[in-house]
């Protein structure tokens, strides 16, 4: 019998970063299906439909695999983490032990803080070489996220950019269970994607912003593959990024540890801040060549942004989307697309906020969609008229 099994939730590609990280250290995992109409399906049977519908799909995911038989191993874990804030986010974690115990399932919720530091103690492996390597690795994907987003638009045979994303995240993975060299690997992948002939077209097309809650933006089932559709009408996409979240409670857990006075933990948040960012930085310089937004601005610099709208002593994510934004309008971008779920309150007070935002700049052109559990979320009226907009804008701007 093993000992430990780790099930990982599909949020976005960054989960098979994890799963390759656990199997380089010998600790087995599986991540799961890409959420679907099953995954809502199952979760109506123990959800109000109140819930946020990040909660109704990795309810729903979990429940498909509870049904499974774990019984070689003698813990088997389903990675949740929690967090704190205004975001019920935090009690995800509460409900899917519920279920599972009603389901007498084996299988228990993993829930690490964001603030948390007994998750390398709990799987027994070396926690530094473990965050190095995962790091590396959720960086190196959301830049060839990047470029895949942009490149897309103008590619010449439908589905080559995807399959070439596709097969350098297999590469990735591949050579993190070897425990092979990340920045070697990122190298070859900016070569794969410099080689196909519309790379330099990069930048031609108008550009759109992506903001909103992360589970929603970062999910293409759960934002109806939005950033694919807008792909198909030639507008390039800069999404907003997963590392976002990581390096904004780094900066929220530093000023509190500074305000209680515990100034060697403080201290030790610098320095994991600080080669996170070197990090990121020389892997996006690897892909510079090939997109204009490989690097991503400072956090503190990035919140300034928002100070005229939003006390970040609030905390939660409506911060970091009307940051973001004003980021963006401020790049001169084209348009933005805010996605946020149903009876999101970070997200429906970004949403008041960011009318505010674009009455003060008045030629930019916003599109909020909010999703549900409901067949239809995106309006094809409105997804059309956008789409106009942008491209009225970025003639504008062009002249």
């Amino acid at each position: 019998m093993n000992d430990i099994f780790f099930i990982i939730p599909k949020m976005c590609d960054e989960a098979y970063i994890l799963k390759a990280a656990l199997d380089f250290f010998g600790i087995e995992s599986e991540t799961t299906d890409e959420p679907d109409i099953t995954s809502i399906e199952y979760s109506e049977k123990f959800t109000t439909g109140k819930e946020c519908y990040p909660c109704i799909l990795t309810t729903g995911d979990l429940i498909k695999i509870a049904k499974r038989d774990y019984k070689n191993y003698k813990q088997v874990y389903y990675f949740m983490p929690t967090t704190t804030g205004p975001c019920r986010f935090g009690q995800y974690s509460n409900l899917q032990k519920m279920i599972l115990k009603e389901l007498d399932s084996n299988i228990k919720i993993f829930s690490p803080n964001e603030a948390d530091h007994e998750f390398y103690n709990n799987l027994n492996i070396d926690g530094k070489l473990f965050f190095k390597i995962v790091w590396e690795g959720i960086i190196t994907v959301e830049v060839i996220k990047k470029i895949l987003h942009r490149i897309r638009a103008h590619e010449e045979r439908e589905g080559e950019s995807i399959k070439l994303y596709r097969d350098s995240l297999m590469r990735l993975t591949e050579a993190i269970r070897r425990g092979d060299n990340i920045l070697d690997i990122a190298k070859g992948v900016a070569s794969d994607f410099k080689n196909l002939s519309y790379c330099k077209k990069i930048g031609s097309k108008p550009l759109v912003g992506m903001v909103g809650e992360i589970y929603v933006r970062l999910n293409d089932f759960a934002n109806d593959y939005i950033i694919k559709k807008l792909n198909t009408m030639q507008i390039e996409v800069y999404l907003s990024p997963f590392s976002e979240w990581i390096y904004y409670t780094n900066y929220i857990n530093y000023r509190k540890l500074i305000k209680s006075k515990k100034y060697k933990q403080a201290f030790i948040n610098r320095i994991k801040n600080r080669f996170q960012v070197k990090t990121h930085y020389n892997i996006s310089k690897i892909f510079s060549s090939i997109i204009d937004n490989a690097f991503e601005p400072p956090i503190k610099e990035s919140l300034k942004h928002a100070s005229n709208y939003y006390d970040i002593r609030l905390e939660g994510e409506a911060i970091l989307t009307l940051s973001k934004t004003l980021e963006f309008i401020n790049s001169n971008l084209n348009g933005i697309v805010n996605v946020n779920p149903f009876y999101c309150m970070p997200g429906t007070n970004a949403y008041a906020l960011l009318l505010q935002v674009k009455r003060q700049y008045k030629n930019i052109p916003m599109l909020h969609l909010f999703f549900d559990a409901s067949s239809e979320n995106i309006d094809e009226i409105a997804f059309e008229t956008f789409v106009h907009q942008v491209y009225s804008n970025s003639k504008k701007q062009n002249n």
